[in-house]
């Protein structure tokens, strides 16, 4: 993080507007995340639709990595948000410390039961089981449906590369 510190003759001001600058790259970050998961979508829904022998495994672990980068950062932009609005002190924060803080509280609340409810990921679930209500796919899409419950996550974190 960079700060500009301002002195006037009253007390500095801090200004985060390189914070700002920085939280806005990552909310654009988002919007590459959700193109991903649509992607995903698409080619797991063209390769049921051809009855494709292709292993689905991989896209219901896929999406669910997505979800888990989507709740990731999402949290990480939270965090650095509610410690901006939090600190209004005199004295320079340790701004990385607070935002890292606020992130593992926030990350300390994730269940795998989350990822389930992700918009994408439900929207995903909903497509194969409509395909698999026209009767486009069999055990393909089951298999798919299974995968989504039972494909282990790996943990990814952003903590690792700070």
């Amino acid at each position: 993080f960079y700060l500009v510190i301002i002195h006037n003759t009253e007390s500095p001001l801090i200004s985060f507007s390189g914070v700002d600058a920085c939280l806005s790259s990552l909310k654009t970050c988002k919007t590459y995340i959700n193109t991903g998961m649509d992607i995903t979508t698409n080619v797991a829904l063209d390769l049921v639709e051809n009855h494709s022998e292709f292993s689905f495994g991989i896209y219901s672990y896929v999406m669910l990595e997505y979800a888990v980068m989507n709740r990731e950062l999402s949290h990480y932009v939270q965090a650095v948000e509610d410690t901006i609005k939090q600190d209004k002190s005199e004295v320079v924060p340790d701004l990385r410390h607070l935002v890292m803080e606020r992130f593992r509280n926030l990350e300390s609340k994730n269940c795998n039961a989350d990822l389930q409810r992700n918009e994408k990921v439900v929207l995903f679930k909903e497509q194969i089981q409509q395909m698999k209500a026209q009767g486009k796919c069999g055990f393909i899409a089951k298999l798919i449906m299974l995968c989504m419950v039972s494909v282990p996550l790996l943990p990814l974190s952003l903590t690792t590369n700070l």
